[in-house]
């Protein structure tokens, strides 16, 4: 199972989607979730509203590069209408990435673009959009810890990627939720080569699922 390391790999609330954190993620051989917007008629990285201080998306895809190309990169899409720029970034070519987390309407030009791009399922958002299309679904949940095993075997019995969030991204327990992704995992073997865990925790993770 792929482990993906929300915003890079920190210990500190102030190094998330930081270069160092970035580097130690890429050198542990973590994918990494990042967020994307638009300034000043450029990408650059960053959850909230950006400034100059932001780093480029062309700063984190040259590291990505230099450490490790072939890592999953999750790019969550913060600001609409980013498709045209990032299809023509060159350096994004032969890299593991998707997007997710636009609007809907954003979502349908992603497909359009031909770029690809994970749709969502939740306890709120029930029915994934443009699900046919998709390389995989963002499987989150926002009101527990619970892990939703039935959905969990559908996707992959569509033969869908699923990337999991885990709870603690949402301040719930999380080691309740990984017992349970390790119980599955062993009930259905060729779900590990699907599954992504995108996480806080990426080394715990990597030693709880490698015992």
């Amino acid at each position: 199972m792929k482990i993906i390391a929300h915003r890079g790999c920190w210990k500190k609330n102030q190094e998330k989607n930081t270069f160092d954190a970035f580097k130690l993620a890429l050198e542990q051989g973590f994918g990494i979730e990042t967020d994307l917007r638009d300034f000043c008629s450029e990408i650059v990285i960053s959850h909230d509203i950006p400034n100059r201080d932001s780093m480029t998306l062309n700063e984190f895809l040259r590291l990505v590069h230099e450490i490790n190309a072939n890592v999953t990169l999750a790019l969550n899409i913060k600001s609409d209408g980013q498709q045209q720029l990032l299809g023509q970034e060159l350096l994004l070519k032969g890299l593991n990435v998707f997007y997710f987390d636009m609007s809907i309407p954003d979502c349908l030009a992603y497909k359009n673009s031909k770029l690809p791009y994970y749709t969502r399922f939740s306890d709120i958002e029930t029915t994934p959009c443009l699900y046919e299309e998709s390389i995989g679904i963002w499987l989150d949940c926002f009101g527990s810890n619970e892990l939703n095993t039935e959905a969990l075997e559908k996707f992959i019995h569509d033969g869908k990627r699923v990337s999991l969030v885990s709870p603690e991204l949402h301040g719930f327990e999380y080691l309740t939720y990984w017992e349970s992704l390790r119980s599955f995992l062993r009930s259905l073997p060729i779900a590990t080569k699907r599954i992504e865990l995108c996480t806080d925790h990426p080394l715990d993770a990597k030693e709880y699922f490698c015992e």
